[in-house]
Parts: C-alpha cells; sequence; structure tokens
C-alpha cells in the first residue's frame, strides 16, 4: 500500500478546502477499477425540464451507485479531517451540522477533449432536515496535462490521485478540458442535519 502524507489547506476564502493524501493510491485504483465495473455512460446536466445530454457544456461520461456502507466509510475517513468553517453552517435561522456523505456516489471519467464548462452544483435534498451545501470531488487518477477546476477569481486546482476537493454548492467552476491522459474523480455531497436555532443578537 501506498500512503501519502495528508494535509489539508482552506481555499476560496474559507468556502472549501483541498486535502492531499485523502485517499492512497492502491484505493484510487480500487475505485476506478469498480467504475469501470458499473460502466459509463455519456455523462447529463440538469434543467428545468430534467437531465439532457448537452454537448456544448458538458461532454464527459458517468457512472453512478447507491451505496450507504461505502459512503459511511468515507464519511468516517473524512470527518475528522473537516476543517471548523465546514462542520456547521447557519441557515434559514438554525444551525446545520455536518453529518455524512450522500450514498449516491458518482464516477466521472473525462478523456482528452472533454470537459465540464462553467456551471455551479444543486443541493440533495433529503427531506426538510437533512440536506447538502458542500460538493465532494476525489480525484483518482493522475492528468497529464489539463483537466483542473477552476473557479472564478482564479482559484485552481490540478488533479493528483487521492487528492479531495470540497467547495460550497452555489460556486461557479468548470472542469477544464483535459489535454493528455485520462481524468477520474469520484463525486458525492457534503450532508448537514437541522440543529438548533440561532440565537439572536443581545
Amino acid at each position: 500500500m501506498t500512503r501519502d502524507a495528508i494535509t489539508v489547506r482552506p481555499i476560496l476564502e474559507g468556502h472549501g478546502c483541498v486535502i492531499d493524501g485523502f485517499l492512497d493510491r492502491d484505493a484510487c485504483a480500487a475505485w476506478v477499477a469498480r467504475a469501470e465495473a458499473l460502466g459509463f455512460d455519456e455523462a447529463p446536466i440538469s434543467t428545468a425540464e430534467g437531465e439532457v445530454r448537452v454537448e456544448g457544456v458538458r461532454n464527459n461520461d458517468r457512472a453512478m451507485v447507491d451505496d450507504p456502507g461505502a459512503a459511511e466509510a468515507l464519511w468516517g475517513r473524512l470527518e475528522p479531517m473537516l476543517p471548523r468553517a465546514l462542520r456547521a453552517i447557519p441557515m434559514g435561522g438554525r444551525w446545520w451540522r455536518a453529518a455524512g456523505l450522500n450514498e449516491r456516489l458518482r464516477f466521472y471519467r473525462y478523456r482528452p477533449g472533454q470537459r465540464f464548462r462553467w456551471h455551479a452544483d444543486g443541493a440533495f435534498h433529503r427531506n426538510a432536515e437533512e440536506r447538502s451545501f458542500f460538493t465532494v470531488m476525489i480525484y483518482l487518477s493522475a492528468v497529464a496535462r489539463g483537466g483542473e477546476t477552476r473557479f472564478h477569481g482564479g482559484a485552481s486546482v490540478r488533479p493528483e490521485p487521492g487528492r479531495a476537493l470540497l467547495f460550497w454548492h452555489p460556486l461557479t467552476h468548470e472542469g477544464a478540458a483535459v489535454e493528455a491522459g485520462r481524468k477520474d474523480v469520484l463525486r458525492t455531497d457534503l450532508l448537514f442535519r437541522a440543529a438548533e436555532p440561532l440565537r439572536p443578537a443581545t
């Protein structure tokens, strides 16, 4: 097993973080193999009319699986690394506290020329008491050239095996075109549960 050093650094003015060494390379290879076994389809985008394929916006491939056990295991690894700023969110008159990961795991595959143009991610709402606020992306492979995740304002995150990227859903970003090599990503969401009311200012 190849174990990389773990480092956590905030980005996007506290609205996200990068965790290097979140997964080791053996785990990354196992996830890539699982995605291949599931089989990939053309990745759609979400619209008011439902999911549609728009190659001018997004032309990568996607596989999906609902796996609560795997989501729980990933959360068990992520939770102790989570920065304080991402653990509790004040919203709608109460606190929301980080509670787990969405069990719907999405695998993205990008080959040369494939990209996902500028967009913002939607939130997952399980019910009135549980929803997501942050995207979780785990890069599973090294990319020879291209494939960065870019944000307005100049922030850019390069794919590296085992690197995790977390960011606030509404932040506009793009998956830059892969120029050489292949980019593999495991995507899920950081879930929060409603907690105590916010205390009024005194």
